[in-house]
């Protein structure tokens, strides 16, 4: 008599405690999140260009205050020189006293049409500042009374 037992071609069901996922069902799961993940990174990608931008155009906005504040404080003329790729708050006497600077690099671009002054007594030569990249553009006015003001 033949003792040996027959071994069925399908594998065994696994033994109670065992539990898991089999390679199959892993790849499956695997290649619906790379799937999820490549339709929502462009919206992730934008939502944070624009998060940036947002700061940028905060940023100038709370640094011409703080030219208004400073000129006022030091009781000396304080102008903003902007330039292509950021800008720089230097005392308008001396170039060399600098204030604050920002470098944006590659990321914005700045125009405006003049370096505006702010005096010592808080009023503010007008000025027009665009920031843009490659989506965004915003405009804002420099006002004399050294408010901000976006421009719609």
């Amino acid at each position: 008599m033949n003792t040996r037992k027959k071994t069925s071609p399908l594998p065994s069901r696994p033994r109670h405690g065992q539990r898991g996922f089999t390679l199959t069902e892993m790849m499956v799961a695997l290649t619906i999140l790379g799937i999820v993940i490549a339709v929502a990174a462009p919206s992730f990608r934008s939502s944070f260009d624009r998060a940036r931008f947002d700061r940028a155009s905060s940023e100038i906005q709370s640094d011409v205050r703080l030219a208004v504040s400073t000129a006022k404080l030091n009781g000396r003329a304080i102008r903003l020189r902007f330039n292509v790729t950021g800008y720089t708050i230097v005392d308008a006497a001396d170039s060399t006293r600098v204030y604050r600077t920002r470098d944006y690099g590659s990321d914005f671009i700045l125009a405006a049409d003049r370096n505006p002054v702010v005096f010592p007594w808080g009023q503010v030569q007008p000025a027009q500042v665009q920031v843009s990249n490659n989506q965004h553009t915003q405009s804002f006015r420099i006002l004399p009374t050294g408010r901000v003001e976006l421009v719609q």
